[in-house]
Parts: C-alpha cells; sequence; structure tokens
C-alpha cells in the first residue's frame, strides 16, 4: 500500500535500536521489514483491527514462535509511526487533497482516498531522496522463503482471524511484485492508482465466497476504469495531481524526522514495559 517506503525509512532509522541490521541479522531485519508493511493490509480488507493491536500481536508471538518476533515489531514500529505522524500532519493535509483528487481524479470513490494520496505524495518524495529504500524492500521480499510465508499467513491469521487462502494469496503476490517498477515517479503513481482501483472493488473481491461471475464483474469494472483512464489522461496528468500536492507538504522532511525520533523513544518505552512485565 502507499506511505510504505515512509515506514521502511521509519524502520530503518530505529533498527541499530533494535540491534537489527541486514547484515549481521539479516532474517530479523527482513522480517521487521515486510512487519512494517502488513499493517496496511487492513486498507484492503485482509486483516481486521490491526492498527491498535500490534503490541498484543507482538506479545503473542514471544510466546507462540519467538525467531518471528521482529515481524510484530516492525509492525508495532507501523503503528506507532502512524499515531504520531497522521493526527498531527497528515489529516491536516487531507483538505487540500481531496480539492486535487476531485480535479484530476473525480470518479474515485475510495474511502480514505485524500489520507492514502497525501502519504502517497510523501513517499514519492522520499523516493527521491532516498531511493535505496526500494532495494530494501526488493531484498526483504526475496528473503521470503515459502516457509516463513508459510508460519507469517499462520500466525496473522491465527490472531487476527483472517482468511488463510486469500491472505495467502495476497503475500504470495506481494512477494512476486517486482518492486522495481516502484524506483521512478510515475511507476509509483500507476501503483498507487491501481490500489486505488482494487480498493474501490474490495467489497466483491474480498466478500465471503464471491461469485464467479461478481468476480469477473468486478475484475472488469477494474479493467475498464484503468484503460479509460489511462486513454484519457497522460502521465502529464498524475505529475500534475502531484505536483499539486507536494505545494502544501514542503515541511515533511522535518517532520517526518521528529517522527522517527519520537518513535525511537516510544519504541523502547514499549518494549521497556514489556520485559518489566514478563519478569514481574
Amino acid at each position: 500500500m502507499p506511505f510504505f517506503l515512509t515506514h521502511i525509512e521509519s524502520l530503518r532509522h530505529v533498527a541499530h535500536q533494535l540491534k537489527i541490521h541486514p547484515r549481521t541479522t539479516p532474517v530479523a531485519y527482513h522480517l521487521a521489514l515486510v512487519g512494517c508493511i502488513l499493517p496496511d493490509l487492513e486498507y484492503a480488507g485482509l486483516l481486521k483491527q490491526v492498527h491498535g493491536q500490534c503490541k498484543e500481536f507482538y506479545e503473542y508471538l514471544l510466546n507462540a514462535e519467538p525467531a518471528y518476533v521482529p515481524l510484530a515489531i516492525g509492525m508495532l514500529c507501523h503503528e506507532l509511526y502512524d499515531q504520531i505522524i497522521e493526527p498531527g500532519y497528515v489529516a491536516k493535509k487531507e483538505q487540500r487533497a481531496e480539492e486535487i483528487l476531485s480535479e484530476y481524479y473525480p470518479d474515485l470513490k475510495v474511502k480514505h482516498a485524500a489520507h492514502l494520496f497525501v502519504e502517497h505524495a510523501i513517499d514519492i518524495s522520499l523516493l527521491q531522496q532516498e531511493p535505496s529504500l526500494i532495494q530494501d524492500l526488493k531484498r526483504a521480499l526475496k528473503q521470503m522463503t515459502d516457509l516463513r510465508l508459510e508460519r507469517i499467513v499462520y500466525h496473522l491469521c491465527a490472531f487476527f482471524q483472517a482468511d488463510k487462502q486469500a491472505l495467502t494469496k495476497a503475500m504470495r503476490t506481494i512477494r512476486a511484485f517486482d518492486v522495481l517498477r516502484l524506483q521512478h515517479p510515475e511507476g509509483m503513481s500507476k501503483f498507487w492508482f491501481n490500489c486505488m482501483l482494487l480498493l474501490s472493488e474490495q467489497h466483491i473481491l474480498h466478500a465471503h465466497a464471491p461469485t464467479l461471475a461478481q468476480k469477473i464483474k468486478a475484475a472488469l469494472r477494474v479493467g475498464v476504469r484503468y484503460s479509460a483512464h489511462t486513454f484519457l489522461h497522460s502521465k502529464e496528468h498524475a505529475k500534475k495531481a502531484l505536483f499539486m500536492m507536494h505545494k502544501g507538504l514542503q515541511d515533511h522532511t522535518k517532520v517526518r524526522t521528529r517522527a522517527k525520533h519520537l518513535l525511537g523513544k516510544r519504541l523502547c518505552m514499549v518494549l521497556k514495559r514489556q520485559r518489566t512485565n514478563a519478569t514481574s
């Protein structure tokens, strides 16, 4: 989902505090990185009520399978970072995002679209500042073996009561995705728009036991709308929309820097409190 680069950046910032590193502890680091992008599967209806339960999931994994605790730590980093940056920054930019979307994407009817567009614009700016974040994601997905994918799905289903078949399919799709397509703003914009179209049909695509006809109709609607959009609008269309959004995000680098430092402090407090409770 959009905003994944910002979460990878924040995880990279606190990695030394967590004593994990891609070279010295690659398995733990890559599990944490995958974990930091997983909570937004909630937007797609694949996981329910993830935001707000990541600390409990961390405690669950401590008992169920400690080797996978880094996954939950990555998810916890995502949740804490959201709590820091979303109410005080992203939310304040949503009104401007709604105005831009109504002008450039008037037929896009997706819940939280403005919120996600703000995050998407921040991610594209970050991509230009830190292109190596894409390589971090590529390496983490490459290290997700069939066994690790199976264990991740098992624990997510056990704790969040997710649908195993749908979640397994989603995780395999994420693992197989060529993230190098996102190295440029054009690729990121296509990715964001595709996500929005899929979210607009999620009530069908992720419904309990949807009929084959429903699936085909939903897929056709997504295809037709995407074809119509790409036919009517050039790459310049997306660039203009992003340019307008970026004008209102000139301070995001300072905000992200403060948020990363605050994340480190909050994460330290949460993990210290958990260790204290475990020994008492």
